[in-house]
């Protein structure tokens, strides 16, 4: 499977102790986008082990990936809050809080303090993209099996992020 981007999504709450937001992150999931069809992985614990998924494009993963996020971390948060809030961060904008809540809920989407010392947020969604481009002197990346072949190289999908020099990141949170 050919992949142009990849995407990954993970779920922490600014009340566990930590000194940034990268402290307080919880197991989540990633989404390489392919032509036809998309590869989910489901950490099962943070960088530790994971389920690897194939599905066609035009599947609606927000929901499946919420009740993945809760079960893993033990969330007491509702399935719908959750599935709207990862909608709404991957999609970059309220709409998610709409579909999976019937309400507007105003989410704050911040590019600036992601590296920031911990303020009160509450639950947030962080999400941290990276295009091919982003990985130097490669055209494209491919998925085969449990590998992502980069040039000449097959790298685990547990060490893939540290591979990336470049990506882009954003955090969500209710105002």
């Amino acid at each position: 499977m050919n992949i142009s981007r990849i995407t990954y999504f993970n779920i922490g709450n600014s009340a566990d102790e930590g000194q940034d937001f990268f402290d307080v992150l919880k197991a989540g999931f990633a989404i390489f986008y392919g032509e036809e069809e998309i590869a989910l992985v489901k950490f099962q614990s943070l960088n530790k082990s994971y389920k690897l998924e194939i599905k066609p494009e035009e599947y609606e993963w927000w929901e499946d990936a919420a009740k993945h996020i809760m079960e893993v971390n033990k969330l007491d948060t509702s399935i719908n809050f959750l599935a709207g809030l990862i909608k709404s961060t991957d999609q970059e904008d309220n709409d998610g809080m709409i579909d999976f809540n019937n309400e507007d809920i105003q989410l704050t989407f911040d590019y600036d303090n992601v590296n920031s010392e911990l303020f009160d947020v509450g639950l947030f969604c962080m999400k941290q993209e990276a295009k091919v481009r982003n990985f130097p002197n490669q055209d494209r990346l491919i998925l085969e099996n449990d590998k992502i072949i980069l040039g000449k190289d097959k790298i685990n999908i547990l060490d893939l992020f540290g591979s990336i020099d470049e990506y882009d990141s954003l955090m969500a949170y209710v105002n």
